[in-house]
């Protein structure tokens, strides 16, 4: 008979007794399975900003008590090495990667059993278009809570998932913020929470959401001063929100670049002041690469973009 592997994320659901509450789903599973059911189970957990270690503490939490239930003695938890926890780009590249390497580790011939009930809805979006496009050969399950029926585990089917995969996009597109400028008033709201941006940040910012709903690509910038095509723009930009204002940059045809980063860092520490740390990375002028070649961007979906005139 095959070895049978359990693999699972861990899930704000999971952290059971470290909050006061009853088992979650990882360990509802496993109880159900019953002892020594699995060779090895792998607990994969996640380290994001703003997380206070939870996961951390509750894949050590989950380590302990498989061990002193009987479940299995062969125990790992694993780092899920992501930034963004509803980033389907990104978790698929990592979780399958990790998956591949838990395949090498324990060996051909095994039959794996994945858990989809703990984490994000696009980890378990993840989970399902892994399994169906064969990149990751497992059997999935839903730990089904007690109140719905007297078996908590329900097998996923597989062929059938893409309405469920549709679900829950959306699901993780409503976790993503929502971002309203208003130019006339020279206002900026994050789900609808007031960002108190400077006259320059605010032109700042309103150049990068245009560019995002213009579908153009990043900006590059690799010189000591600012592209002449931002100085243009922001120019204009200025002129229209704050016409009674002196230009800050009246007289100077050229933006340094240090200066923009120090704008653009002022403008993620006020973000930081006023929306959960989730939402940052989404919200923020983020940059990819080193001095001299560095591209900047928002990474907010343009359809949570909205600029009144």
């Amino acid at each position: 008979m095959a070895g049978k592997i359990f693999i699972s994320i861990v899930g704000t659901n999971d952290a059971g007794k470290l909050v006061g509450k009853n088992d979650g789903a990882i360990l509802t599973a496993l109880k159900k399975y019953g002892k020594k059911y699995f060779d090895a189970i792998f607990i994969l957990y996640t380290e994001t900003k703003g997380d206070n270690n939870l996961y951390v503490k509750t894949a050590k939490y989950l380590y302990s008590q498989i061990q002193n239930r009987g479940y299995c003695k062969a125990v790992e938890i694993k780092k899920l090495g992501i930034r963004n926890p509803i980033d389907h780009n990104e978790i698929y590249i990592e979780l399958l990667k990790d998956c591949k390497e838990i395949e090498a580790k324990t060996g051909s011939g095994k039959k794996f059993i994945a858990s989809i009930s703990s984490g994000t809805p696009a980890m378990s979006a993840c989970w399902i278009m892994m399994a169906e496009s064969g990149d990751f050969n497992a059997e999935l399950i839903q730990v089904i809570p007690p109140k719905y029926g007297k078996n908590p585990i329900s097998k996923v089917k597989l062929g059938t998932a893409l309405p469920r995969i549709k679900r829950l996009e959306e699901e993780v597109r409503k976790l993503k913020p929502e971002i309203k400028m208003d130019i006339s008033k020279a206002h900026l709201y994050v789900n609808n929470i007031p960002i108190d941006l400077s006259m320059t940040e605010f032109v700042y910012y309103r150049y990068f959401l245009e560019r995002k709903l213009n579908d153009e690509e990043a900006l590059r910038v690799s010189e000591i001063y600012m592209p002449v095509e931002f100085y243009t723009k922001v120019m204009e930009y200025f002129k229209e929100s704050y016409p009674t204002e002196d230009l800050y940059y009246k007289g100077k045809k050229e933006i340094l670049a240090t200066n923009f980063r120090s704008t653009i860092s002022k403008m993620k520490s006020k973000f930081k002041r006023s929306v959960a740390n989730s939402l940052i990375e989404y919200i923020e002028i983020s940059s990819i690469g080193k001095r001299g070649n560095i591209t900047y961007e928002i990474r907010l979906d343009k359809e949570k973009i909205e600029i009144l005139k």
